[in-house]
């Protein structure tokens, strides 16, 4: 609170200006323009592409859940600060720890956002009860699926292009934000 800061700023006025637990106004200022606000000039979104530049990683596909979009054994560049401006949108590719065993990642694609009601009726689609186009979606035979999710607020239903061949929320439901490590870009 109010005191706290008080005490910190008589500790900070105390320190020479180079000591390494020294935080200037100018330091405290770009920390809030790298990590929370939009960038205003040149060199605040020449930073910014920094970051995501040295946050990137290649991943190698292993399984056949994202196809035909992403295949099997190609490369995608996953970044690790993909969601540090935005949080997740429907339809994007993620990395994410498997549920089912938190040393292997798998890819998937995000279909429900916290608060939807999601549904996977017969192939098809729905939001909050209104059919979705899902253009990512390989279906080559609907089954008979029957599936609903409500996810939480720090929740996603992610579901693989390939839905014959993907273990996906329809296995292990809906995901915390916590598991989800990276964007994909194929």
């Amino acid at each position: 609170g109010v005191l706290e800061s008080a005490q910190r700023s008589r500790y900070e006025s105390r320190l020479p200006l180079d000591a390494p637990g020294h935080v200037t106004a100018g330091r405290r200022r770009l920390a809030r323009q790298i990590y929370h606000e939009e960038p205003r000039s040149t060199v605040e979104i020449t930073n910014n592409t920094l970051i995501e530049w040295f946050s990137f990683y290649p991943f190698k596909v292993a399984g056949r859940s994202m196809e035909p979009a992403i295949s099997e054994n190609t490369w995608v560049a996953v970044f690790r600060s993909g969601f540090r401006k935005r949080n997740p949108r429907r339809f994007d590719v993620v990395r994410l720890e498997d549920p089912r065993n938190s040393s292997r990642w798998i890819l998937k694609r995000i279909v429900g956002l916290p608060g939807d009601e999601v549904a996977l009726v017969a192939g098809e689609l729905f939001i909050n009860g209104n059919q979705v186009a899902d253009p990512y979606a390989y279906y080559p035979d609907p089954q008979t699926d029957q599936f609903e999710w409500w996810p939480r607020d720090d929740e996603y239903v992610v579901l693989g292009d390939n839905r014959i061949h993907s273990t996906d929320s329809r296995k292990f439901g809906p995901v915390k934000r916590s598991s989800i490590r990276g964007r994909v870009q194929g």
